[in-house]
């Protein structure tokens, strides 16, 4: 089941991994595990592991949306221990051929509830990498990334996140 605006089942939650030296475990037990951009297709219109009311839901879906969150360009190589993430779809233009694109935004909001954001294949492909081994979340401390900014083979600049501890 696909966490869509933090709906969990019991089962799912009892699942949640509680420290590191289980998570890998607990991730092996989450089945099927479905990527970003699988669960993004059709109706849905984003994906996220945030729990709440549905006042904080609104909250924190205005957070990562709005102008309060920060690129993740201005964050390189700081460490940041990941909350919750949400991710969603939105049309970009190519600059190079003026064609509109779609493409999978993703925010990341650490501890202290601040989101940063970016539009990244790397990142997507991260996020679930991040997911298969630790779980859906929401993550308490035991996920500490840092992005890096890397060049792909043909020159364009994508974003991974890689352990900080």
């Amino acid at each position: 089941m696909e966490n869509q605006v933090g709906d969990k089942s019991a089962e799912q939650q009892a699942t949640q991994p509680t420290n590191p030296a289980n998570a890998a475990e607990t991730a092996k037990e989450q089945k099927p595990f479905k990527p970003i951009g699988k669960i993004l297709d059709g109706d849905v219109t984003f994906v996220t592991n945030f729990e709440g009311t549905p006042q904080q839901r609104f909250e924190f879906l205005s957070k990562v949306m709005g102008a309060g969150a920060k690129s993740l360009t201005d964050s390189l190589q700081d460490a940041i221990d990941v909350r919750t993430w949400y991710a969603h779809r939105v049309e970009l233009e190519n600059k190079q051929t003026g064609e509109m694109n779609e493409v999978i935004r993703i925010a990341i909001v650490n501890d202290g509830g601040e989101a940063y954001t970016a539009v990244s294949d790397g990142l997507v492909n991260s996020l679930d990498m991040l997911r298969q081994v630790f779980g859906e979340g929401p993550y308490n401390g035991e996920v500490v990334v840092k992005v890096q900014q890397v060049k792909t083979s043909n020159g364009f600049k994508t974003y991974n996140l890689v352990a900080a501890k």
